[in-house]
């Protein structure tokens, strides 16, 4: 069809068509955030599933009567989402040219040696725990350090002859200290 011919037929659209818009545009920015949803964030392919049922339900409007309008411009939305969700698992990748270059080797993923002043730094941080944790009674120390070193609750509870309740109080203590001597 030609742009004039388009541009004639809308022209000459029948007054159902009105009532179509109407309904449309009471529902597409509803009808545009569902569908951004099922496309699971993507935006282009949700513009082009809302484009789509935009198509299909101006076209299926007078075909029968629509009771609830809401509700089946949303089932048309969501046929059109699994359509587009179809076309998008069809598809085979394109080879990019990084499939051609080797992988990187274990050297490429070291990390780089600090610099002076993140030593400094580090250094720094090193010293105020260790005061802060100098600083904290030997009760609530052990359970914090066994619990750093991934020991379990039930395992440092049998190993300090103390309830698993108690550890977890002792390392929240411990915890709420630290953050007072350190000033976090």
């Amino acid at each position: 069809m030609t742009p004039a011919g388009v541009i004639a037929r809308a022209l000459d659209r029948p007054p159902s068509m009105d009532r179509f818009w109407a309904i449309w545009m009471a529902h597409q920015s509803s009808l545009r955030q569902r569908s951004l949803r099922l496309s699971g964030g993507n935006r282009a392919d949700a513009e082009d599933a809302l484009s789509a049922a935009m198509v299909r339900a101006a076209q299926a409007f007078d075909r029968q009567p629509v009771q609830n309008p809401g509700a089946w411009l949303v089932r048309i939305l969501h046929n059109a989402c699994m359509d587009q969700h179809r076309q998008n698992a069809n598809r085979i990748p394109i080879a990019t040219e990084d499939a051609d270059l080797p992988s990187p080797s274990a050297a490429a993923w070291v990390k780089a040696a600090p610099s002076p002043e993140e030593a400094l730094s580090q250094q720094e941080s090193d010293a105020a725990w260790g005061r802060a944790m100098n600083a904290l009674p030997a009760a609530l120390v052990e359970p914090l350090r066994l619990h750093l070193d991934d020991w379990s609750d039930d395992r440092i509870a049998a190993h300090l002859n103390i309830s698993r309740e108690l550890v977890r109080k002792r390392r929240q203590l411990a915890k709420n200290r630290l953050r007072l001597l350190l000033d976090l």
